[in-house]
């Protein structure tokens, strides 16, 4: 499919179909059908393969009176819309689908407008084409091969079911190639493990977001970074934690492709409900931002306020200058932005919880303290510690925290002394 200029100089859009095969002439039978739109392009060429195959003594002459059933008349978009609501996905996989959807097949450059029983392998190659030449703003591609592969398998399983209804004959994604996923580059992750940290550690001091990009290096996963609350962080001298209970996630509206944000009380995993012990530098870090985050709330109007409460919105620690929450589109664009006035190797945000494992590691600690810092369950080992202190993470949380604070000109000691004129300063307020 692709616009054409005709003799007389406009430009229309012009679709083909090979319907058959002469082996006794080696040609090929090819129809074509044109229009102002993809949309009026592709029902003429139905039409022009109905009358063909009336030509072909396929169908009876009476088929070209009759209007199709409405069944093969859907488009690949109406069917998606009926498709969908019926599928078992969990909220979240929901959500994401929904996007996919909206955003890829069924956007100016999918295949939505293309009716079901007209969708050929052709269509789907030319398809996933598309999908991997989309670039960013900022030239870059804009979907890694993982993210290709869930829209290709989105479509695919959506094109199986219609086969299993009778709507097509046969599934023209089957004859495509699958994109791959992205594999962790373990030897990356294994050449800037060392310093990307301490550079990051470094070129935070002082920024606006100081504690949210040293939180990527406590293993946290990126919705709940942007979902903590103030409920959920504890800065006492006892026992300073970060609580992980729940998400800022995205509702997605499958017609416009719009998503609204929403703070879910569930972690990603049963496993991922974790505790996270504050240790130094984190802990000065966090106390800090808590400390400028309530100084902006104070000057919201009432009227803000309760709209931001309605909204559960009102106790976040990381927003945006309104008191919103930060998309997670714009804090990758910003870690990425960090990353390079860092001069520092460009990895994904999520990378950053390998490489945290990875520092863990080779510090010596054992795959199930790690995991229960990071909140994975891929080990049987977690059962050892599922009944002990969260206090077991303290350690190798004060370890690592040592080797970054080294970059950043301070002493434990000296950090400790910075808390407490905090907590002595807090008070003088209170009072």
């Amino acid at each position: 499919m692709g616009e054409v200029l005709r003799p007389d100089g406009t430009k229309v859009w012009r679709v083909r179909r090979t319907l058959a095969y002469d082996p006794v002439t080696r040609k090929t039978t090819v129809v074509a059908g044109e229009g102002k739109t993809p949309k009026e392009a592709y029902e003429r060429l139905e039409r022009n393969v109905l009358r063909r195959e009336v030509l072909m003594g396929l169908k009876s002459p009476e088929e070209l009176y009759s209007p199709l059933p409405a069944k093969l008349s859907t488009t690949v978009k109406e069917f998606l819309k009926e498709w969908a609501p019926k599928q078992d996905w969990s909220e979240q996989t929901r959500g994401a689908q929904l996007r996919r959807m909206a955003l890829h097949i069924n956007d100016g450059q999918g295949v939505g407008h293309i009716k079901l029983r007209m969708l050929t392998i052709s269509d789907c190659q030319s398809f996933l084409d598309r999908l991997k030449a989309k670039k960013a703003k900022d030239g870059s591609q804009l979907l890694s091969g993982t993210a290709q592969r869930a829209v290709v398998l989105l479509l695919k399983g959506a094109l199986d079911d219609a086969k299993d209804q009778q709507l097509i004959l046969a599934n023209p994604m089957d004859a495509i190639e699958v994109p791959q996923r992205n594999e962790v580059d373990k030897e990356h992750i294994k050449r800037v493990k060392s310093w990307l940290p301490l550079q990051v550690f470094k070129a935070i001091e002082g920024d606006e977001l100081e504690a949210l990009w040293a939180l990527f290096f406590l293993g946290m996963r990126q919705s709940e970074r942007l979902g903590l609350t103030d409920d959920r962080v504890f800065l006492d001298a006892k026992n300073p934690r970060i609580e992980i209970r729940q998400q800022l996630l995205r509702h997605t509206d499958g017609e416009r492709g719009t998503n609204t944000l929403y703070i879910a009380q569930r972690t990603k995993s049963k496993k991922s409900r974790r505790d996270i012990q504050l240790v130094e530098p984190w802990l000065s870090i966090v106390r800090a931002h808590r400390r400028k985050q309530l100084a902006r709330r104070k000057k919201f109007t009432p009227e803000h306020r309760e709209l931001l409460a309605a909204q559960g919105f009102d106790k976040l620690l990381f927003t945006r200058e309104d008191g919103t929450p930060i998309r997670h589109q714009i804090e990758n664009a910003e870690w990425k932005a960090l990353l390079k006035r860092a001069r520092a190797t460009e990895i994904v945000g999520h990378d950053a919880r390998h490489i945290t494992v990875s520092l863990l590691s080779s510090l010596g600690y054992d795959a199930a303290t790690i995991m229960r810092i990071t909140g994975w369950s891929s080990t049987a080992m977690m059962a050892v510690y599922d009944h002990q202190t969260a206090a077991i993470t303290r350690a190798p949380l004060e370890e690592l925290g040592k080797v970054l604070i080294a970059r950043r000109g301070k002493t434990v000691d000296q950090l400790v002394e910075v808390a407490k004129q905090m907590d002595a300063d807090e008070e003088e307020e209170d009072a």
